[in-house]
């Protein structure tokens, strides 16, 4: 019988895992610590918004603080939520864009495309029943008006952008106070913003950023008036304008600066319309304006004044 042997002294000895190895694995771990230590260190230290022309910035700049301090890593520039940041101020404010860039080390700067407004949304907040009557003086429009209390811009599509805030006069500023609302605009706005409309809100419609309070035609119907019913033409100017009812979609109100509406159809032509109260006026059919309630042109080929 064979007998076989192995002799042990042949066999492979084990390589032992070579200490540089373990070395390289511990700085690999040192420097993937450093680096998510050094990340998480890189804070938002300042804010800056750019090319905010009609929002205020300071407001921005608390939401872009409130949202970035959220999450995991908080306030952190390198790994900031920008959607998120982004959802909030438009919640705020209705803006086309937001374009986020770093300055390092810890510099956010924002820069806001806006869009532009055009015209003033004057309200109460308050709801009202519907104007019935649709001749003469607005029921109870009087108190509507005495109840506005706060001024929103809103763009052409009738959307509101933002509330308009009213700047701080530090010599006068007890004065600015008692100033009526509807005044405000043409005494306190800035020049780029002096002559939009001023539409007042006699139904009561909410009102915050991204809501529509106006009809896509409403802002065309008062440029179509300001074109037919210019200063130079009529010995009046309008203060603000009216939509004042759903249950007369189709109307238009202006009150002027002698304190009589105009009341107009858009279904009329307000060139013709315009052509028979100026000759109306020239013809002393109309002659005291001061005394005049209102002056009915829905109507092109007649009139009706009280």
């Amino acid at each position: 019988m064979r007998r076989y042997s192995h002799n042990l002294s042949h066999k492979r000895p084990r390589r032992n895992i070579k200490p540089f190895f373990i070395a390289f694995i511990f700085a690999a771990f040192l420097l993937l610590g450093a680096a998510v230590y050094g990340v998480a260190q890189l804070k938002i230290t300042s804010i800056e918004v750019i090319d905010a022309q009609f929002i205020d910035p300071e407001a921005v700049k608390e939401i872009v603080k409130e949202e970035s301090a959220k999450g995991l890593f908080k306030s952190n520039i390198l790994l900031l939520q920008k959607k998120r940041i982004e959802e909030a101020v438009k919640k705020s404010f209705v803006v086309e864009s937001l374009d986020f860039n770093r300055r390092w080390p810890g510099t956010l700067r924002l820069t806001v495309k806006e869009l532009a407004p055009a015209a003033f949304w004057a309200t109460s907040g308050q709801s009202y029943e519907p104007i019935e009557e649709s001749e003469g003086e607005i029921r109870a429009v009087s108190g509507q008006i005495a109840d506005l209390s706060k001024l929103f811009f809103i763009d052409k599509r009738g959307i509101i952008l933002h509330e308009w805030q009213k700047p701080v006069i530090e010599e006068a500023e007890e004065e600015t106070a008692d100033w009526p609302l509807l005044d405000q605009p043409k005494l306190l706005a800035d020049k780029i913003h002096q002559n939009l409309p001023l539409i007042v809100d006699t139904e009561g419609k909410e009102a915050r950023a991204g809501i529509q309070v106006l009809a896509d035609y409403g802002l065309s119907d008062i440029e179509k008036f300001n074109k037919n019913f210019t200063k130079e033409r009529f010995a009046f100017e309008v203060k603000y304008f009216s939509f004042p009812s759903p249950l007369a979609p189709k109307e238009l109100r202006a009150m002027t600066d002698k304190n009589f509406w105009i009341i107009l159809n858009r279904d009329t032509d307000w060139d013709q319309i315009a052509r028979n109260l100026s000759e109306a006026i020239a013809k002393k059919k109309i002659t005291d304006l001061n005394k005049l309630s209102y002056i009915d042109l829905r109507l092109s080929d007649r009139m009706f004044f009280k």
